[in-house]
């Protein structure tokens, strides 16, 4: 027996309609296996990039399992469809794409994603690294300038209400 009342509300699963279990990332999965909704926040801190088509090895099509029709969980869109080598040539991840929102990975966690993407994933956290490690450009003398011409202004300022301080004391 089933009623508004005592359905679960949330997020779906494209294939078995269970209610999506969100991640402490904001990632969703379904409870089920079905697979797992990665929103673009996740994918770009990830890789650096939204573009999965160019990063990764392509897999094998013919081995792949191609991906039913999926829809957008945020906007309804088509997903576009995307095969990525896992570990070897057999181990393929099947994934949906919307550009705008986010990656559908078909019957597997973030895991797979983590695997297929892997050197992708090492370079974008070695570029993080450093960018960290890295101290920043000393300010131009445009911009030397008018934090000096602020300071001077703010100083001028506690001037002035030092001397009103005063005469009115």
């Amino acid at each position: 027996m089933s009623d508004a009342y005592r359905e679960s509300s949330g997020t779906r699963c494209p294939r078995c309609d269970a209610v999506l279990v969100e991640d402490d990332d904001g990632g969703l999965a379904c409870r089920n296996g079905c697979g797992e909704w990665l929103p673009n926040k996740l994918v770009l801190a990830a890789l650096g990039a939204l573009e999965l088509g160019t990063l990764g090895r392509p897999g094998f099509h013919h081995k792949a399992t191609p991906l039913p029709p999926t829809r957008c969980l945020v906007c309804g869109a088509g997903l576009d469809d995307l095969y990525r080598a896992i570990d070897s040539p057999t181990e393929v991840l099947t994934l949906g794409r919307c550009a705008s929102h986010g990656v559908w990975l078909e019957g597997r966690g973030r895991e797979a994603f983590e695997t297929a993407y892997a050197a992708a994933i090492a370079k974008h956290g070695a570029l993080q690294e450093r960018a960290r490690r890295t101290p920043p450009p000393p300010p131009t003398v445009e911009e030397r300038i008018r934090e000096l011409e602020a300071r001077v202004l703010e100083l001028a300022e506690r001037v002035s209400q030092l001397e009103l301080t005063r005469r009115s004391s």
